[in-house]
């Protein structure tokens, strides 16, 4: 049986999803190109530009009931991308944000908590299949970068944007970019742990 992990930094190997859940998950997946690229080039950007195989997003607008359909809704179509036979999953945790007032909002609203078990489906269903599922922090691959430096790299990088895929998707094209090194990430302090 496999480990969950919380582990930095992050490892982009062959045949990895990257995740940023929610009621509009969105993954990308990475895969090894054929080892005949490898000796063409050394060339970080270009390497990174082919393993970038796949990307999406999981939406929930078909479900109309409960919340317990909602989240079976999800879980089924998440097991659906392991379809793909991932080796790791990294899958962005949850937090709490002191010093953001739609952190806040969305901790009080209950939100946190509905995130925290969409992705206790997600690495359930990881854990079924024995594929490696690793949460990571949003300050562990962006650090301080907006939502807008984000989309801003996926456009430059890989002529991917918003236009194309929700935020969401985004955001889980970023994760494999930060494990390609291609993200400058800056720790974000809170008061008090400088």
């Amino acid at each position: 049986m496999r480990s969950f992990q919380l582990r930095k930094p992050i490892e982009i190997i062959d045949r990895t999803l990257t995740v940023d859940p929610g009621w509009h998950t969105g993954w990308a997946y990475w895969e090894e190109p054929d080892w005949a690229y490898w000796q063409e080039s050394d060339n970080l950007l270009e390497v990174s530009r082919k393993w970038l195989q796949k990307y999406g997003v999981l939406n929930i607008k078909k479900v109309k009931h409960g919340p317990m359909s909602r989240f079976n809704y999800m879980w089924v179509r998440f097991e659906s991308l392991l379809k793909m036979n991932p080796q790791r999953v990294y899958i962005e945790g949850t937090a709490i944000w002191g010093n953001s007032l739609k952190s806040m909002t969305a901790a009080k609203r209950g939100d946190i908590m509905t995130l925290s078990y969409l992705i206790g489906g997600y690495m359930h269903a990881c854990t079924i299949k024995s594929i490696d599922c690793i949460i990571i922090s949003a300050n562990d691959w962006k650090g301080q970068s907006t939502d807008e430096v984000i989309a801003r790299k996926c456009d430059d990088l890989f002529q991917i944007g918003l236009d194309q895929c929700t935020q969401h998707t985004l955001d889980a094209i970023g994760i494999g970019m930060s494990g390609f090194g291609l993200l400058e990430r800056k720790q974000v302090y809170t008061r008090g742990k400088r």
